[in-house]
C-alpha cells in the first residue's frame, strides 16, 4: 500500500486526492463499480476522532475499481501527520486509505524525494509531540527541516503488557 503526502492547506484540489481500489467482498479480486453518491470515507486525522469525509468518493474507472477521495481544503489543513480512512460500500470488501499531511513549505511542484522524505519525518515528529502519558520525561529529536524539537514521552504506570498465549 502506498502512502500519499498531501501538502497542508493546499488550494490545489488534485493534490488533496487519496486514490484507492474497490473490490468484490466475496472474491476480494473483482473490481467493483459502485454508485458514489452519498458514499463517504470514515477519516481520522493524526489518530483523532473518526468522522465522515465532507466529500463523496469519486469514480475514476469502474472497470479497474479505481476511485479517489478528495479532501476539502479545510480537511487538508488539519495538523501535519497521518490520515487514516476506511469504507465499505455495499458488496465491496472493506478498503483502507492511508495518507500523510505534510508541511506545505516542504512540498512544491519541484519537490525532490528528499523534500518529501523530510516532510514525512517532520510529520512523524509533530505526531510524537502530541503523545502524552501520565508522567513526563523530556526527549529531543532533531528533524531535517525544523531542527531540534523537545517533546515529552513517558510510560503509563497503569499500563499492563500484552501476555502471550501459549
Amino acid at each position: 500500500m502506498s502512502v500519499f503526502v498531501i501538502p497542508k492547506n493546499t488550494a490545489t484540489a488534485a493534490e488533496r486526492r487519496i486514490p484507492f481500489v474497490l473490490v468484490d467482498a466475496t472474491d476480494l479480486v473483482t473490481p467493483e463499480d459502485v454508485t458514489v453518491t452519498g458514499v463517504k470515507v470514515s477519516l481520522s486525522f493524526g489518530g483523532g476522532t473518526v468522522a465522515n469525509s465532507t466529500n463523496d468518493i469519486v469514480k475514476v474507472d469502474a472497470g479497474t475499481g479505481r476511485y479517489y477521495l478528495e479532501l476539502t481544503q479545510t480537511e487538508a489543513n488539519n495538523a501535519v501527520g497521518p490520515v487514516h480512512g476506511h469504507l465499505q460500500p455495499s458488496g465491496c470488501a472493506r478498503t483502507y486509505l492511508e495518507a500523510m499531511i505534510g508541511p506545505s513549505t516542504a512540498l512544491t511542484a519541484a519537490s525532490t524525494a528528499t523534500d518529501i522524505a523530510n516532510a514525512v519525518v517532520e510529520a512523524e515528529i509533530d505526531a510524537l509531540e502530541t503523545y502524552n502519558r501520565s508522567s513526563n520525561t523530556a526527549a529531543t529529536i532533531t528533524g531535517p527541516i525544523n531542527g531540534a524539537t523537545t517533546l515529552t514521552i513517558t510510560t503509563d504506570a497503569s499500563y499492563q503488557p500484552i501476555k502471550s498465549i501459549a
